[in-house]
């Protein structure tokens, strides 16, 4: 396995978007394609190396680890589209973490802002801290949230969990907002901690348990 390390060099002080990382999950890239790989800071195009002082040790044409050290909640779309490989990241991140993600783990040892697992269909997600609004819920203008994979959070998590979710395991092991699996259409939502108002309102199918 080889091991990517990407430590930010940069005050990240305006919206990084981060979609484009998931290209880290092409095999055989070399240090220099890594380097182009494209991000959108403040509205302008830059290169993951203009952010990034990136270290790359060993090789392999099969499973990565990515390893993300300095991000904050201006950081958003990391994991997007992710498969395969392993992404931890060290430190807060912004919304839509593990969006479209189809398969691999992402471990982040801090907490997120909205829609995390938005739309996921495979992989795992596990966040030490807390999660806002919308965890595995569905994207604006589509009809299907998490269609698949598992999401695990160790503390708290917002309003709309599960907002039309069809497939797949969440667990929260401490509080969550209102609105909880609202729309649910299928899939396992555990709720070790206490529930806000309007619990899995107009609910197809699944199961929801909640300690």
């Amino acid at each position: 396995m080889s091991l990517i390390e990407l430590k930010t060099k940069i005050n990240v002080n305006c919206d990084l978007d981060l979609k484009n990382l998931h290209r880290l999950n092409y095999p055989g890239l070399t240090l220099k394609e890594i380097s182009k790989i494209e991000l959108i800071y403040n509205s302008s195009k830059l290169q993951l190396s203009d952010v990034f002082k990136i270290k790359v040790i060993g090789e392999s044409k099969e499973r990565k680890k990515v390893v993300l050290k300095g991000s904050n909640n201006l950081f958003q779309n990391v994991g997007f589209k992710w498969k395969n490989d392993l992404l931890f990241i060290k430190g807060d991140v912004g919304s839509y973490l593990g969006h479209k993600m189809e398969s691999g783990t992402l471990n982040l040892s801090g907490s997120a802002e909205n829609f995390v697992a938005c739309q996921m269909t495979g992989g795992k997600i596990i966040v030490d801290g807390n999660v806002k609004d919308y965890l595995g819920s569905v994207d604006f203008g589509e009809k299907i949230g998490m269609n698949g994979g598992s999401v695990l959070v160790k503390k708290n998590a917002g309003d709309y969990l599960g907002h039309y979710m069809r497939r797949g395991l969440i667990i929260v092991n401490g509080n969550v907002g209102e609105n909880c699996s609202n729309h649910l259409i299928a899939g396992t939502v555990i709720i070790k901690g206490n529930i806000g108002k309007n619990l899995a309102f107009d609910m197809k199918r699944g199961t929801l348990i909640i300690n």
